[in-house]
């Protein structure tokens, strides 16, 4: 998109986007984000070893087959789109990738999974808005750093 839209507009939609995903996140709003809707199955999981993480953190952070559920893979992708370079796309999509794989592997050398997934459910509101913040950096760096505003 870089070639195609001014700064200026590119800005505002990430903002308009940042903001729709952030009232999304928060609760505020239920919108139904495009996905895969099929499980990726348990035994990539839990087959016991690193190849199953990494087979779940490439289908995921592909795409293939997952629900998703956080809209803020979205918001990544529509910042991607419309602010980095083909080079920093690269680098967000293994950086996607690799954060899905290594969350998989968290889990999997926790030892207790079933304990592991209830601290998440625990931990999701502040899990959520720790990411929210986080989020709503990097959009504002994104958006002022082009400009030379920051």
């Amino acid at each position: 998109m870089r070639p195609l839209a001014p700064e200026g507009v590119r800005s505002l939609l990430l903002v308009g986007a940042a903001i729709v995903i952030l009232v999304t996140e928060m609760g505020w709003r239920r919108l139904a984000l495009p996905q895969n809707r099929r499980q990726v199955p348990v035994w990539i999981v839990r087959d016991g070893s690193r190849g199953g993480a990494l087979q779940f953190g490439y289908e995921l952070g592909t795409g293939l087959r997952t629900y998703v559920p956080s809209s803020f893979p979205h918001l990544a992708l529509v910042a991607v789109l419309l602010q980095a370079s083909w080079a920093q796309g690269l680098v967000a999509g293994m950086a996607f990738g690799s954060g899905r794989a290594a969350m998989t592997l968290a889990r999997h050398y926790h030892g207790d999974t079933d304990e592991w997934d209830r601290g998440l459910v625990r931990h999701r509101r502040p899990v959520r808005v720790l990411l929210g913040v986080s989020a709503a950096v990097a959009v504002y760096t994104l958006v002022r750093a082009p400009l030379g505003l920051i």
